[in-house]
């Protein structure tokens, strides 16, 4: 793969810098073992991406079968600044205004650099990482605004081919004969991406297509491409660790709580442990994900500062700032600010009440819970955090000498032996239906209106929800999860293809049933029609199941004499039944079509499509 033209197009000092922090061979090739020998028939690279909001970090792990796994980091990049190892770089590029990159990830820490940066009228492109998560997240983002022909894909892209050319050069550096050993593995490698708790298959559907940009992977390739969850990283790096951090007893049937403070968020997850040796685990409820990230709690000290027009009083907020998101002790002011005071107040509530959420219905099995992140075990945020932990009887672990590379080092150990087995349904899934009309059911007589006849003759009523998973169920990684589908149509033409939506609901209700109306809500007259006031907002399309169901047996069949008319009735329609199945064990929503030949199972893939 070659470089980007900018890339291959830096000022002499950068290519300078390249030749003098160009490392040993072997250097600093060590790694963690797993526990079990690579199945694998044939040696293969790993690679996995830690893009974080504010800094990236990149593991790799070289399959060799009968051969325990060792996950090794990078932690020397081309053009970096200076001869030590760092264990992130920064998630900064450089643009000009013509979008052409200048520089990116730890050039940024170059002074040099950056001093050019201003006196050229560089972008600054930071934080977009938030561009592609929640519309709040995305709102903060504009502190550090794209180039104008640059789109948040184009970053991403971009940043995923330097982490790409990164890991490239350190493998080949570090290796004996690492050139030949990168030529005959990266056509082949499998590649892990990270992510928040609440991005879902929208923003896989994302990184794949910044992967394919990026030309890492070509689209008929993204079979090896897997995605974990930050917090499941996290948890795998903890358990792959855990000796080091003292956890030798057999905690067995204790639950861990796993905190880990990012740039944009705060996640917090709860497992149960089932086994010990090996380790197996279980997510105890649905994780939590706030909004209170390092930059989010930054981007409000902003806002503060705007308003105060005396310097001392701005220095003495930003002062307070820090002592509760990093100074130790020692640095600390005597004063706190009391705005500053009330907003870290907030926060610490929120997490509490998150924690809580999280301890709910398993207050006596979370003994034990983990600090991740940026956040200082010395700061004061941290404290109070811990504190109100102790107080709850859950000690607290913050191993601080281990935290580089957690997220993508874990990512890897989740991706060749994943612990949970187990997890909690995020949302109530299902699909919109059609009810049979009951004739005795005081319900489908106020939708009476609204009724239709199918081609078999049987009489329908609209707008009608199917639950086809429950929040708060758990699930297992190999669960399916179906239902059936009957298709009736008037041309066999029609029975080639099928499509429906999978539709989350939101709301309280224990059992939805319909989707343009609660128990509770008013029904107003229009025109003297009874119209309900809709539940949209109850009710969110979370991607489209498509598949060909040409394969499908097609029976031709007569219509009702009771519903059509002669020339209708002579006329046959056509039925069609098959189930779709999912499967939601995993990070990613797996679709599927069965149905029957006899008695013998057949089953067809089917795409699972996720809008803009």
């Amino acid at each position: 793969m070659v470089a980007p033209e900018s890339w291959q197009t830096k000022k002499d000092f950068a290519t300078k810098r390249l030749s003098a922090t160009t490392a040993p061979t072997t250097s600093f090739v060590k790694g963690k073992e797993m526990e079990n020998p690579y199945n694998g028939k044939s040696t293969r690279l790993c690679l996995a991406f830690d893009i974080g909001t504010s800094f990236s970090s990149i593991s790799y792990c070289i399959l060799n079968p009968g051969e325990v796994p060792v996950i090794r980091n990078v932690d020397r990049f081309p053009r970096q600044h200076h001869a030590d190892r760092i264990e992130k770089v920064p998630s900064v590029i450089y643009y000009d205004h013509a979008g052409k990159l200048w520089a990116i990830g730890a050039e940024i820490l170059d002074p040099e650099i950056n001093s050019e940066a201003a006196d050229e009228g560089w972008i600054k492109v930071a934080w977009f990482k938030l561009l592609f998560g929640h519309k709040k997240a995305a709102k903060l983002s504009h502190h550090s605004p794209l180039p104008a022909n640059k789109t948040k894909e184009d970053v991403l892209s971009d940043y995923l081919q330097y982490l790409y050319e990164c890991s490239r050069d350190f493998i080949e550096d570090a290796h004996p004969d690492g050139v030949f050993l990168w030529k005959s593995l990266h056509g082949d490698a499998q590649f892990i991406l990270s992510h928040p708790a609440t991005w879902g298959g929208k923003q896989h559907d994302m990184l794949r297509g910044c992967m394919a940009q990026s030309g890492i992977l070509p689209n008929s390739h993204m079979g090896r491409l897997a995605f974990v969850s930050e917090g499941e990283a996290n948890l795998h790096y903890i358990m792959r660790h855990r000796h080091e951090l003292g956890l030798d007893s057999d905690p067995k049937g204790d639950g861990v709580l796993v905190f880990d403070a990012g740039g944009g968020t705060i996640d917090i997850g709860s497992y149960n442990i089932i086994q010990w040796s090996p380790v197996v685990m279980e997510e105890m409820s649905v994780p939590e994900s706030l909004m209170l990230g390092s930059h989010v709690l930054a981007v409000e000290l902003r806002a503060m500062l705007d308003r105060v027009t005396d310097k001392r009083e701005a220095l003495h907020m930003y002062e307070s700032f820090e002592q509760f998101t990093s100074s130790p002790v020692d640095q600390r002011i005597e004063e706190v600010h009391p705005e500053v005071v009330k907003m870290f107040d907030s926060c610490v509530s929120a997490v509490v009440q998150a924690i809580n959420v999280q301890r709910k219905g398993n207050v006596s099995k979370l003994r034990t819970a983990f600090f991740l992140g940026g956040l200082s075990l010395g700061s004061r945020l941290c404290e109070k955090l811990v504190s109100r932990l102790r107080f709850m009887h859950i000690r607290v672990f913050r191993p601080e000498h281990l935290l580089g590379h957690a997220v993508s080092e874990g990512s890897i150990s989740c991706y060749l032996n994943n612990h949970v087995i187990y997890r909690v349904a995020r949302f109530t899934y299902g699909v919109k239906c059609t009810r049979e009309f009951e004739q005795n059911d005081p319900e489908h007589q106020r939708r009476r209106r609204s009724a239709f006849v199918n081609p078999s003759g049987k009489v329908f009523l609209p707008n009608g929800y199917q639950a086809i998973l429950k929040k708060g169920t758990r699930v297992s990684r190999d669960r399916e999860f179906s239902w059936v589908f009957v298709h009736e149509c008037n041309r066999k033409e029609e029975t080639k293809t099928a499509s429906c939506e999978v539709i989350c609901y939101v709301g309280d209700l224990a059992n939805p049933q319909w989707m343009d109306t609660e128990p509770g809500r008013v029904f107003y007259l229009t025109n003297l029609v009874p119209q309900l006031i809709g539940c949209k907002d109850k009710y969110r399309t979370l991607c489209a199941v498509r598949a060909d169901v040409s394969n499908v047996p097609v029976f031709p069949l007569k219509r009702s004499a009771i519903h059509f008319t002669q020339a209708e009735s002579a006329r046959p329609f056509y039925r069609q039944k098959f189930w779709v199945v999912l499967s939601f064990g995993m990070t990613e929503m797996k679709a599927e079509v069965k149905w029957f030949e006899g008695n013998e199972e057949r089953r067809s893939p089917a795409n699972v499509i996720y809008e803009e």
